[in-house]
């Protein structure tokens, strides 16, 4: 609209309130209208195109904007339930821990007992001893395990805070079985 009011303002030097009636004849009139339509067709429509266009793509982003902000609240709500698993898996990696090493002194102390009284071991206490070699095994397992899924938390944690993270989450079946 400033282009339009700016090009009729300069068009009243051709034909306009300045210009005397007597000066103006067809030619001029023709004239005039012509650059009339060619300032409507070279620039107005254009420009009206443009704003349409840029319309449309304003709205596009908004949608854009909103949906990726509606992930970014889904990716911090799976950050805060990891962390959140990852404290119960510790608090449990160290109770399990705990009573691994009392079963383990205990089982030190009977073995010392038994082994001062008789020379060989029953197959009860063999089967014992096994458990808990095993056991151990399996809390030397969930102590890798452990730190593998703090360690991707932290990462998740600091890409969320530093606004890097990906729209998407893809984890394995394995993975997603260890949450």
């Amino acid at each position: 609209d400033k282009v339009k009011a700016g090009i009729s303002n300069s068009m009243r030097k051709v034909v306009g309130a300045a210009t005397k009636q007597e000066d103006v004849d067809p030619a001029t009139v023709a004239v005039f209208l012509d650059v009339k339509q060619k300032c409507e067709q070279g620039i107005i429509v254009p420009l009206k195109e443009i704003r349409r266009l840029c319309d449309s793509k304003r709205a596009e982003l908004k949608r854009i904007i909103k949906a990726q902000v509606t992930q970014l609240n889904a990716l911090e709500e799976k950050r805060k339930q990891m962390t959140d698993r990852a404290a119960i898996l510790k608090e449990k990696l160290k109770t399990y821990e705990e009573r691994t090493k009392e079963q383990a002194s205990r089982a030190t102390m009977i073995l010392q007992a038994s082994q001062d009284m008789q020379q060989s071991l029953s197959p009860a206490e063999v089967a014992y001893f096994e458990l808990l070699e095993n056991s151990l095994e399996k809390v030397q397992k969930w102590e890798g395990e452990y730190e593998a899924v703090r360690t991707k938390t932290d990462v998740f944690a600091e890409k969320v805070d530093r606004n890097q993270v990906v729209p998407s989450v893809n984890l394995s079946t394995e993975q997603l079985g260890t949450c």
